[in-house]
């Protein structure tokens, strides 16, 4: 039987079309050396997005400090070591001298550590005179630290010590986190990170997506996140009810999935709306341009194409297109460069006695709480 079956799949192989070039071959070293190669290319645009995204944000992150309802504090400079990255690019890292275990400076985007003279590639030594082992342990010294707080960096460069004295600072407390593989146009926050695809990144230059993390950064300040946990809660439980109680008398209704439909297409609208006009103004605290917001979110409706030309209403994405938005921006940067000739305080307009830095549910960490770091004690790096 084996034999007959085994005769049928020659048959049929033989009948298929192949190849009839006398093609190289590949030797396995050599496919060794192309994946070490490909993989090395493939950390130097991660490292490069990351420190990009630091540059671009960072600023917009410390001077809204005061409006984020999460903080701590930074000394305006991240660091990386070599285990900071996917286990696959570790070796990499280090082959291409990228990374090592050292604490290297990767993104400087505070104004007193850049005046101080730190520099992206600087290896970080000691803080304070205590040594520094790695990245994970920089975290781990930098827990309850307070805004004000001055310590002294031991840095090295190019094999030259050097030793620079800078202030600890206020900024929002939101992960940045970059989406390599993902080659959709797209942000997008939960209230804790503000996530970027690689898609977004090309699609961007650096103006551009300093509009887009005041986009997503004012969900943070506007509690948007958590605003609509609780709208949605509310408003599914009692159609949920509803749905139930007419279900006792016999009558079939779908105020579940209507309410669904209403949260999405009405509450996330409006919140997108808001978070249009409340970004430009966390992009202009930060010293941008926000006269190319509309142009830009023009040109991203264009790519995707038009919510209101070519989708229902109830298929409408997260960042509606609506003619409303582009008008809105408009008048939006008309209303920023008004208070900045006059000298007023670029805040939003509220209507409502909204107070800005507030958590939204009281359970919530306080603002001074640092990331979750381990303690120095228990880091084997």
């Amino acid at each position: 039987m084996r034999g007959i079956l085994a005769a049928c799949v020659a048959l049929v192989f033989s009948a298929c079309a192949y190849t009839v070039t006398d093609m190289p071959s590949a030797p396995y070293s050599s496919l060794e050396n192309e994946i070490r190669h490909e993989t090395g290319d493939v950390l130097v645009k991660y490292l490069a997005a990351q420190k990009r995204l630091w540059h671009v944000a960072g600023p917009i992150m410390i001077a809204n400090a005061p409006l984020c309802p999460r903080r701590t504090v930074t000394p305006g400079f991240t660091v990386l070591s070599d285990f900071d990255l996917p286990k696959q690019l570790q070796g990499v890292a280090y082959e291409r001298a990228l990374l090592n275990r050292d604490a290297q400076v990767q993104a400087v985007f505070g104004t007193d550590a850049f005046d101080a003279g730190i520099r992206p590639g600087d290896i970080l030594l000691t803080m304070d005179g205590k040594p520094v082992r790695n990245a994970g342990h920089f975290r781990a010294l930098m827990k309850k630290r307070v805004v004000g707080e001055r310590l002294t960096y031991g840095l090295l460069r190019n094999g030259q010590p050097m030793t620079v004295e800078v202030p600890f600072i206020d900024i929002c407390r939101y992960r940045l986190v970059y989406l390599a593989a993902n080659r959709d146009v797209n942000a997008w926050t939960d209230g804790r990170a503000i996530y970027v695809t690689q898609g977004q990144m090309d699609f961007a230059d650096d103006r551009d997506l300093a509009i887009v993390m005041g986009h997503e950064l004012a969900h943070n300040v506007m509690n948007h996140t958590q605003k609509m946990k609780v709208n949605g809660v509310l408003v599914t439980t009692l159609a949920h009810w509803t749905d139930n109680a007419f279900d006792v008398v016999g009558f079939e209704t779908h105020f579940e999935k209507l309410a669904q439909m209403t949260l999405a297409e009405f509450f996330q609208t409006e919140f997108e709306r808001e978070a249009d006009y409340v970004g430009m103004y966390l992009s202009a605290r930060a010293g941008n341009d926000i006269s190319i917001a509309a142009a830009y979110w023009r040109r991203f409706a264009a790519e995707h194409g038009l919510d209101y030309v070519r989708l229902p209403i109830h298929e409408m994405r997260d960042h509606p297109d609506a003619p409303e938005r582009f008008v809105t921006m408009e008048q939006t940067a008309r209303e920023i460069a008004a208070k900045i000739r006059n000298g007023d305080d670029l805040m939003p307009n509220l209507s409502r006695g909204y107070k800005y830095g507030q958590k939204y549910f009281w359970w919530e960490r306080d603002n001074n709480d640092a990331d979750d770091e381990p303690d120095s004690d228990v880091l084997n790096h």
